[in-house]
């Protein structure tokens, strides 16, 4: 009896845990997946459509929710380059389409903020 009770209980185990497997499925954002390439680790504050967002870092990708549609991107760095005197910044369009993330990544080789605070180092 002993053994019937052991395997019944083993049984009831397995057939619990394997009840309880449920498919889902992966939730497609809307919105921009932004990375560096060609960085050192820096803050970096991000306005999308001339509206504020939050400070990122450069050292990982940062996803940003934003609406399907175009928009418009402006980023600066904390990072401040003596010999030039001007801090890395970034400005550029963009487009999202619902449900996938828009991949946008900013290199910072010639990305220095140029006199009017616009920038460049846009790979996309």
């Amino acid at each position: 009896m002993k053994r019937i009770g052991a395997l019944a209980l083993i049984l009831a185990i397995a057939l619990t845990v394997s009840g309880c497997e449920e498919e889902t499925e992966g939730v497609n954002e809307t919105g921009i997946n932004l990375g560096f390439t060609n960085c050192l680790t820096f803050a970096i504050w991000l306005w999308i459509d001339d509206e504020y967002q939050g400070t990122f870092t450069s050292e990982e990708t940062q996803f940003v929710e934003v609406a399907a549609g175009s928009h418009t991107l402006y980023v600066r760095s904390n990072a401040f380059v003596d010999q030039e005197n001007k801090y890395f910044c970034w400005s550029t369009s963009f487009s999202v389409s619902e449900g996938q993330p828009t991949y946008v990544t900013l290199d910072c080789t010639d990305a220095l903020c140029p006199e009017d605070g616009g920038g460049g180092g846009v790979v996309e």
